[in-house]
């Protein structure tokens, strides 16, 4: 039986480093070899197919025997390409396979995400133009699961030796909303309506709401919650998200700029809410000016710009004028995937509306990092400013127990019907922290 997930006994066994080699999917920051590794002999009976690149094999079976983790008969090459749910770019680093197991539906709150096992899976990840392949895919009926993150479209497929091998880009394109059979899922966002970072804007542009000609979200479209910060009506307040457990109805809670209408004693009295929050598997987007969020609730690991007292919302504020810079992206594959959708060196991306910068990020043995780094934190930058403060990170993410802090110095989101490079890179990040993470040290 193909196992979908990560049992008990699998996590007991991945700690102590028993299971280190077997391959899981993750993102697209993964050791390609380790996915595309060749498992054991396969049974006797002549001679069988060698271990394919896009899927791992039980190695040489025999015809008519069984492979450990493979599957005899005749084999189809699979391609196809993950899009947005807009339809209009691509999805780097998603997962791609085919099952014959029905899949549990995605919890709707916080939960411990582990990573899919893909032992004797057809599977594959999107490159950074979002194309796919899976090699030797075997004949018959399958679902074709796409995924990443929370994101998940499942759609049945027939795989035949005289079927067209390209596969139709609906088919493997990220939901934008939830379907009630559960064949499209996506995350539980809960997004705090503010100004000037128009998050919500973002996320409706991505396809999780419809815009109108002007790029902004139109009301009552949208797949996730909204929560205003003031001068807004239709929804509710910001405080209200901290009622009750009310925090883990979400996967990912957006506190952009400037979210600070409740006030900084409202923020400091729900540091252990934040914590806890983000320990049992939460994620939080925080930026620019209302730094407060997540600095006052982990303090350890990101070093602002002079004080870092959680006294005020813009912890770290180096100007009152907005400044504008270029950005180097650090990650290999971000930098990749941001050559494809915006053409431009992602060594010299323009950003704008910065006020904030960081002096330094801090590794920190405090036993809430991952596993495979020892449970040791360590902040992630993903871009680095080469310009106005050359060297300051612009953008930060890191684990804390189950879940991910995400902080940005520079407003993220505008209110234009295009994507501006800034706003591709907060989506590629947010797909990429909403993944699983605990990886054995194998993995990057």
């Amino acid at each position: 039986m193909t196992k979908l997930a990560l049992s008990p006994l699998r996590c007991a066994l991945l700690a102590s480093g028993i299971l280190a080699l077997l391959p899981l999917a993750c993102s697209a920051n993964q050791d390609s070899d380790l996915f595309n590794a060749s498992g054991g002999s396969g049974g006797e009976g002549g001679q069988g197919g060698s271990g394919g690149t896009g899927w791992v094999t039980g190695g040489s079976g025999g015809n008519g025997g069984v492979n450990e983790g493979g599957i005899i008969g005749e084999r189809v090459t699979l391609s196809g390409r993950v899009m947005a749910p807009s339809g209009a770019f691509p999805v780097s680093g998603a997962l791609v396979f085919l099952t014959k197991e029905d899949l549990e539906p995605i919890p709707s709150g916080v939960y411990h995400y582990e990573c899919d096992e893909m032992q004797g899976t057809p599977y594959a990840l999107s490159k950074a133009d979002g194309t796919w392949t899976i090699e030797n895919a075997p004949v018959g009926t399958w679902k074709l699961v796409t995924r990443k993150g929370n994101f998940r479209r499942v759609r049945e497929i027939q795989v035949a030796t005289d079927m067209d091998p390209n596969v139709h880009e609906e088919l493997t394109t990220l939901p934008g909303s939830r379907t009630p059979d559960g064949l499209d899922m996506t995350p539980s966002f809960a997004v705090v309506k503010t100004s000037p970072d128009l998050t919500y804007n973002l996320l409706a542009k991505f396809g999780m709401g419809q815009v109108n000609a002007s790029g902004e979200l139109v009301q009552g479209s949208e797949s996730f919650h909204i929560y205003e910060d003031g001068g807004f009506s239709s929804y509710a307040h910001t405080s209200t998200l901290f009622e009750n457990d009310n925090l883990l109805n979400y996967h990912m809670i957006f506190l952009p700029c400037y979210a600070s209408s409740v006030g900084v004693p409202f923020v400091n009295n729900n540091i252990q809410k934040l914590r806890d929050y983000v320990s049992k598997g939460g994620r939080i987007y925080n930026s620019c000016t209302v730094s407060l969020w997540t600095e006052a609730p982990f303090p350890e690991y990101v070093d602002f710009y002079q004080d870092d007292a959680p006294s005020r919302f813009d912890i770290g504020r180096r100007t009152n004028t907005a400044y504008a810079t270029k950005g180097t992206m650090l990650d290999p594959d971000l930098a990749a995937w941001m050559g494809v959708v915006t053409g431009s060196d992602p060594n010299n991306i323009a950003f704008q509306n910065g006020y904030v910068t960081i002096d330094a990020t801090q590794e920190v043995n405090d036993g809430h990092g991952l596993e495979k780094d020892g449970f040791v934190v360590k902040p992630y930058t993903w871009v680095r400013d080469n310009g106005t403060y050359a060297g300051s990170p612009l953008m930060v993410t890191y684990n804390y127990d189950l879940g991910k802090v995400f902080y940005s110095v520079y407003e993220t989101s505008s209110n234009t019907a295009a994507i501006t490079p800034q706003e591709y890179v907060l989506l590629y990040v947010i797909l990429e922290v909403g993944v699983c993470a605990n990886l054995p040290p194998e993995v990057k």
